[in-house]
């Protein structure tokens, strides 16, 4: 089966057999850390195979260290703070900064806004896992930004 696989910032397509368990995909690809499915809170077990967790053809996972990745994101001269899995996508934790439980923000206001890494540049996907971003430290930071008016 084909998994799509995101290992810090890279990303790759993998073929690996449904009955090989994650330990096992994981040496044959030499990996290290924890492996989790898309959106997942925990990791997968080590001892069993890909298919029996639900693992299918197509499927996204993400390897890396964190078991939590700490998100920080600034706004108007504040800060909020949450944790969340490594494998949450970028587009959730943009929904927690601009929701009620963080910024508040209304939905049109939200709409013209974007993250950016703080003392940086680069601003991620909103398809990306939070887990990709993360540093060694399991933190990564954002600001709440504005969109570009014109492109190009």
């Amino acid at each position: 089966m084909e998994i799509f696989l995101t290992h810090g910032r890279e990303q790759r397509i993998i073929q690996t057999a449904p009955t090989a368990t994650v330990l096992e995909f994981m040496a044959a690809n030499k990996l290290d850390g924890d492996v989790y499915a898309s959106d997942q809170d925990e990791p997968l077990d080590g001892a069993k195979t890909l298919a029996s967790q639900g693992v299918k053809d197509g499927a996204k996972l993400i390897v890396g260290r964190c078991r939590r990745v700490d998100v920080s994101v600034h706004f108007n001269g504040g800060t909020k703070q949450e944790a969340f899995p490594p494998g949450a996508a970028v587009a959730a934790v943009f929904a927690w900064a601009t929701g009620k439980k963080a910024f508040d923000l209304p939905h049109a206001e939200a709409a013209k806004h974007t993250f950016m890494v703080c003392d940086g540049t680069e601003q991620p996907d909103l398809s990306d896992h939070i887990g990709s971003w993360a540093g060694a430290d399991c933190q990564v930071c954002f600001n709440l930004v504005p969109k570009q008016k014109f492109e190009g």
